[in-house]
């Protein structure tokens, strides 16, 4: 939303304007951008800075040693944890045999049963996993130790859901004609974020 009149803002694109080098007296060719833009005409802001900054607040928080119990409790009784541990060791073992192969110490046809059961077993997990998810978007964080690489593998729409479940709202605020953030510091000093309040 605007932090100046309270209206869900909305997606557009922008053009940048580049000016004459001081050398040449040439201008870089006009660029096209996504960008969020006031209904109301009370800013016009690169999307992608500001999308890049709260996806890292998001990560950021979701990495936090208190982040598993902060949130709620995924509504299932799948042990997310224990499956993330099979599917590590299907990985490894599966990995193992491929390495085998590789070297000659076993030969394709002897490792062909067991591939495939590793990789049934990791469809498997996969498919609980998913389940878990479709019940809550944090399903899958449990147990992990790394998030980027699991955030990472979120769809846009997957990443939505989450950000709405973190944050209970995001407002960007005016900055001036052609101003620019240049640090995460100054990003943060363009947006008010409220953290979603967990009960």
């Amino acid at each position: 939303m605007c932090s100046v009149c309270g209206k869900p803002f909305g997606s557009a694109r922008g053009i940048t304007h580049p000016t004459a080098s001081r050398s040449t007296g040439t201008k870089a060719p006009s660029k096209s951008y996504h960008s969020y833009r006031c209904t109301e005409g009370h800013f016009h802001r690169n999307a992608e800075v500001i999308d890049e900054f709260v996806e890292e607040v998001c990560i950021a928080r979701l990495a936090e040693p208190d982040a598993a119990s902060a949130f709620p409790r995924p509504d299932t009784d799948v042990d997310v944890a224990q499956l993330h541990a099979r599917r590590t060791a299907a990985q490894s073992q599966r990995d193992a045999l491929i390495a085998m192969v590789v070297d000659g110490t076993i030969t394709q046809d002897e490792a062909t049963s067991q591939l495939q059961a590793k990789r049934a077993d990791l469809e498997q997990v996969d498919e609980e996993l998913v389940r878990a998810v479709q019940r809550h978007p944090l399903a899958d964080l449990i147990g992990l130790e790394v998030v980027r690489p699991w955030w990472e593998e979120h769809t846009l729409a997957g990443k939505r859901s989450i950000i709405e479940l973190l944050m209970e709202e995001i407002a960007i605020r005016p900055i001036g004609y052609c101003r620019k953030p240049k640090s995460p510091e100054s990003v943060l000093a363009s947006l008010e974020i409220k953290p979603r309040t967990m009960e």
